[in-house]
């Protein structure tokens, strides 16, 4: 990971524990590189709607590019296969993929949510992509040879990498089921609540 997105990372990680004030519980090497599972969080008041432990990924918020110096909240990265060719975060076995939002906002959604919005347009499911090598997975998308082209379902491949990753709308992603809005008290609200964030963001 490029020192960049590190510290984004990092920051939205600490951003998200301050957010909600559970406590934290270990969280292995293993659970974040394989199982892309970022926090690991005692919630007796099911703040969740999930058990009394709760399960996290958390994303910041993207730059489109590296040159770029503010990120598009209107706009989720979701990646399908991870650098190395292994299945993506959207694979992730949290109970929840965390997105970072304006004002610190967060939306929560399941990742066989985030999984159907991508794999749904190529007749594929979590278990053909865990199965296939890299470049098969590849060969049944569309690719683009540019990252301002991935979008909807369009996936770009960094040079010397393995990775496939396109950019959806929040408002698409924040359709899907099982998904939910925290403000940045760690309040739950209304999912219509998130254009106008959105929109504030962009003035």
């Amino acid at each position: 990971m490029e020192d960049g997105s590190r510290e984004m990372g990092e920051s939205a990680e600490r951003t998200f524990a301050s957010t909600f004030r559970l406590e934290q519980l270990p969280v292995s090497r293993h659970d974040q590189r394989v199982k892309h599972i970022d926090a690991r969080m005692r919630d007796p008041q099911r703040t969740f709607g999930v058990g009394d432990v709760c399960t996290i990924e958390i994303k910041a918020t993207k730059r489109m590019r590296r040159h770029h110096t503010h990120a598009n909240p209107r706009q989720v990265t979701l990646e399908l296969l991870g650098i190395t060719g292994y299945p993506g975060w959207i694979f992730s076995d949290a109970d929840y993929v965390a997105f970072q939002q304006p004002r610190n906002w967060w939306l929560l959604v399941p990742p066989a949510s985030l999984q159907s919005l991508v794999l749904r347009p190529y007749s594929m499911s979590a278990n053909d992509v865990k199965r296939m090598p890299p470049e098969e997975v590849a060969a049944r998308v569309q690719m683009v040879p540019a990252v301002k082209d991935a979008t909807n379902g369009k996936f770009y491949c960094r040079p010397g990498r393995m990775d496939l990753i396109s950019r959806y709308s929040a408002h698409e992603v924040a359709a899907l089921n099982g998904a939910r809005l925290y403000d940045t008290n760690g309040t739950s609200m209304p999912l219509a609540q998130l254009a106008p964030l959105l929109a504030a963001a962009n003035q």
